[in-house]
């Protein structure tokens, strides 16, 4: 019987309203060395509240994530998919986002970020921090994005401006409280 490895074979969970499932192997028992695969999903309030970002948050939308977990236990690579459907925070709607990331040590690295919105795409790559005030870093590009519906989305209602917008930028601040600044 050899016992410095288990095969998960299946743990499923919830916690918090998020749904947790993973499965794979951990070697080294007494010094735990991960190779594992996880999912979790639920409602976006939930997930904010799970990690501590906004406990009974004004938002709505589902949050799926796939993540790939290997190496030590203590410092373990975690990287996978983020999605968000019919998403909502307060007075922003980003609607459906999906995302490649990786911790990094403080942060969320976004690999890239894919935004359809409208008629248009919001490509984006940067970090998110995990701690408030959650700071950003990112490189944005904008392919046919109406300007009239960037405004709509962050309440400023009856634009009476509307352009296709093709641009590459940056933007950077924390968004609690929200204090970001960019550059096209």
């Amino acid at each position: 019987l050899d016992l410095s490895s288990a095969l998960v074979a299946g743990l499923d969970g919830e916690v918090g309203g998020v749904r947790i499932s993973a499965k794979g192997r951990i070697d080294r028992l007494c010094a735990p060395v991960l190779d594992l695969a996880a999912n979790a999903a639920g409602p976006l309030r939930d997930v904010l509240a799970l990690a501590r970002i906004a406990r009974d948050a004004d938002a709505s939308g589902e949050v799926r994530a796939e993540a790939r977990l290997t190496g030590p236990a203590a410092s373990p690579r975690v990287a996978g998919t983020v999605a968000l459907e019919k998403a909502r925070v307060a007075w922003f709607t980003p609607g459906d986002v999906r995302a490649s990331v990786k911790l990094v040590p403080g942060a969320i690295a976004v690999e890239r970020l894919d935004w359809p919105y409208g008629g248009g795409r919001v490509s984006a790559r940067g970090t998110v921090g995990y701690r408030l005030p959650v700071p950003i870093d990112a490189e944005v590009e904008l392919n046919g994005v109406d300007l009239a519906e960037i405004l709509e989305r962050v309440s400023i209602g009856g634009s009476w401006v509307t352009v296709k917008l093709d641009a590459k930028g940056r933007v950077g601040g924390t968004l609690s409280p929200p204090a970001v600044a960019g550059t096209v």
